[in-house]
Parts: structure tokens; C-alpha cells; sequence
């Protein structure tokens, strides 16, 4: 099925600071987890402090701003955010219940290029983690699939500054190996999403669930077959990927 199909239903306009409402919402609850994030759902540096030294994280934050452009002012403006902040919505919406889904910090995702990651409630374990493509041109898709590939075939994500489960409790630090995926979606189709995005976490439209199934979930299992089938992750790890992303709520 098409991107385009998911075009069918026409709401209000709404503004694009809406995104931030739905993020505050979520930041709310993760913090009620556990999950050290801001007010924009991304992993609080700052409160690794006693993990690493406060002059390597600051050092780290300064090294992303570098890297990244995260002082711009405009910066939801950019393809790239809207969809990291759009994506980390929809998929609390759809599997809030049964996991963490956060957005990495600014020195995971300037220097490690890791936009998402998903926490499994349950075991406590990374799933995933997200490389989104803001794009759908060709040249563009091709070359962040490629580097996509490459990362999980030397071992998989990065993140310095990780989140994990022992028994209950939230633990904070490095954590590697973790396989990558990437979704893409033209500017057409997220404008449309986020005007007519619902304002309420519990609130889903046609158009989300369509996006979510029709899209997401599929992309995401059809990466995990060819992950598993390249032995880059475990059967129990794609049983976890798909017990998420296999189409049910």
C-alpha cells in the first residue's frame, strides 16, 4: 500500500506547537517511569551525573550542539525533528502500554545518529532503535538505508547515554548492540499527519492507525526478517520486535 493512501481524512488545521503539547503529555509519564527526559521527550544528559563526570557531560552536550544544530531556533521547522517528534507520539499512542519510547539524547543522536529508542516494559530490555529519514527521494533513502545496514552489520546501535531495567529499577549508562531501524515519510504525508493529529494520547484517528499498521508495523518486521535472516539479531529478539509491532493493540 502506498504512503499516499494515507491521505483520507481532513481535520482542522492545527499548529505545529501542538507536537510539543503531545510531547509535554508524554514526558510526564515517562518521568512518573523513571526516564530521565525533558519536556521534549528527549534523555536528560545532565542527570547522568555520578554515571560520568559532569565535565565529560558537558563536554558531550557541547561536542552535540556542535554537531547537531540543536541551537536552532527553528529547528522544528526542519523535516528531520518533526517527524522524530510526530514518530515518538504515534508510537506511544499505539505501545505506551507496553513500552518506552523516548528520544535519545542530543550527543546519541548527533554523534551515534540514533533519533528513538524503545524499551521493553516487561524484560526491561532495549528493543530497538530508530535512524529516521525525513525524506522519501531517492538518493537520500538509498544512502541512510546503506549506512543503516552498515551499523547493524558492525554490531548495531550506540547509545552513551542509555536507559535498561534491573529488576524494577531504571539504570542509566552505556549500552551497545542494539539493532537499528530506519522509516521514511515524505513531507507531504507528515504535514498532513501533524495538522490533523489528535490532541489527546488516547484519541486515534483513521489516518494514525492506517500509518502505524499499514506502515510502520509493516516496515519494522520486514526489517526484522532480514535482520534475522543476516544473524544480526536473536529469534527471541525478533519475537520481541514483533510482539510490538505485529499489529496488534
Amino acid at each position: 500500500m502506498g504512503m499516499e493512501t494515507f491521505l483520507s481524512s481532513e481535520q482542522p488545521e492545527k499548529p505545529e506547537s501542538n507536537l510539543n503539547k503531545l510531547l509535554e503529555k508524554i514526558a510526564l509519564n515517562l518521568e512518573k517511569e523513571g526516564i530521565p527526559v525533558g519536556p521534549d521527550c528527549r534523555i536528560d544528559m545532565e542527570k547522568y551525573e555520578g554515571i560520568y563526570a559532569k565535565r565529560k557531560i558537558e563536554t558531550d552536550i557541547n561536542k552535540a550542539l556542535e554537531i547537531g544544530d540543536f541551537r536552532n531556533e527553528n529547528k522544528n521547522k526542519r523535516d528531520g525533528e518533526k517527524f522524530e517528534s510526530f514518530k515518538t507520539i504515534l508510537f506511544n499512542k499505539f505501545i505506551g502500554g507496553r513500552a518506552i519510547i523516548a528520544r535519545a539524547s542530543i550527543f546519541d543522536d548527533a554523534k551515534h545518529g540514533i533519533d528513538n529508542i524503545i524499551m521493553d516494559k516487561e524484560t526491561g530490555g532495549i528493543i530497538c532503535a530508530f535512524d529516521e529519514v525525513a525524506s522519501t527521494e531517492n538518493n537520500i533513502l538509498s544512502q541512510k538505508v546503506e549506512k543503516v545496514i552498515e551499523k547493524n552489520k558492525r554490531g548495531g546501535g550506540v547509545l552513551d547515554y542509555g536507559i535498561y531495567k534491573e529488576g524494577k529499577e531504571i539504570k542509566l549508562g552505556r549500552i551497545s548492540n542494539i539493532p537499528v531501524f530506519y522509516l521514511a515519510i515524505s513531507r507531504r504525508i507528515l504535514d498532513h499527519m501533524i495538522k490533523n493529529l489528535r490532541q489527546s494520547l488516547d484519541e486515534i484517528s483513521e489516518d494514525e492507525k492506517k500509518l502505524f499498521f499499514d506502515y510502520f508495523c509493516k516496515t519494522i518486521t520486514e526489517q526484522a526478517d532480514a535482520l534475522i535472516e543476516n544473524n544480526f539479531i536473536t529469534a527471541n529478539h525478533k519475537d520481541l520486535i514483533k510482539k510490538l509491532f505485529g499489529g496488534e493493540i
